[in-house]
């Protein structure tokens, strides 16, 4: 028995789970919309995600293909912070022939957006440094097989090392690509560390928006003065920075607009 061909052409998102709480899925759905396409999202997790049970909830990927789908848009940045980049082609070969379009990283055959995330960390460090004068920043960095992560962790390196700023490795930890990993960070600084607040420790950077928020909660927590003590910064602009007090400092991301480009 032949499938009866599909009259309007169905696209594929494969992302995050995280994806239903950003600006992105207002983008692919208005994108899809006006372009008069129907949209499914499959809801996974990072490629061999250390953490919890994330790396099963990907088996939904399994249910894209071409028996369902004309194309896809994959979120490989997110999908590969765990994997190298070959780990990342040899996914979106799986899905040959479809016509498939990505982000970071950078891979030959596939159309792929770009964003400068080495830029956006570069002037936000940089702010640090010329506005406020901040000479003891800490940074709270990701998985190095990242290629977004890492450019945004050579940023902060490259600010120091122009501004004449020794780089001290008390000052910088590896975290996770979740939130609870901000108030670890905290623990680690202050505690393990015994880093004094607004003299050792004059600023946070955190690679990411939900790391960031929940370093200011942890120092909150603490009776730490966010920013009169503590300085507390961000990365993507995500909703939650918003929701604190004071607002989070952050780069924006314009994800709604990912969402539509795709």
């Amino acid at each position: 028995m032949q499938l009866r061909p599909r009259q309007i052409p169905t696209i594929g998102f494969l992302g995050s789970s995280m994806v239903a709480e950003q600006p992105w899925q207002a983008g692919l759905i208005d994108a899809s919309n006006a372009s008069r396409v129907n949209l499914i999202i499959f809801a996974g997790a990072s490629f061999e995600s250390p953490h919890g049970f994330d790396a099963q909830r990907n088996k939904i990927f399994e249910l894209a293909g071409p028996k369902s789908l004309d194309g896809l848009i994959i979120n490989t940045d997110f999908l590969g912070h765990f994997v190298g980049i070959h780990k990342i082609k040899a996914f979106c070969e799986r899905y040959k022939p479809l016509p498939i379009v990505k982000n970071e990283p950078l891979i030959e055959g596939y159309p792929t957006l770009l964003f400068d995330f080495y830029k956006g960390m570069y002037e936000l460090v940089t702010h640090l440094v010329d506005v406020h004068h901040y000479t003891k920043i800490g940074y709270i960095t990701g998985p190095d097989t990242s290629c977004s992560i890492r450019d945004r962790f050579q940023a902060y390196q490259d600010v120091l090392r122009e501004h004449a700023i020794p780089y001290d490795e008390n000052l910088v930890i590896t975290g996770k690509i979740d939130s609870p990993s901000g108030n670890e960070a905290v623990h680690i600084f202050l505690d393990e560390r015994q880093l004094q607040p607004g003299k050792d420790l004059q600023a946070i950077v955190a690679f990411y928006d939900l790391i960031a928020v929940d370093v200011l909660t942890a120092l909150q927590m603490r009776g730490i003065q966010v920013p009169n003590q503590v300085a507390v910064v961000g990365f993507d602009d995500e909703e939650a920075s918003f929701a604190v007090n004071p607002r989070l400092t952050t780069v924006r991301l314009p994800l709604y607009e990912i969402g539509r480009w795709g």
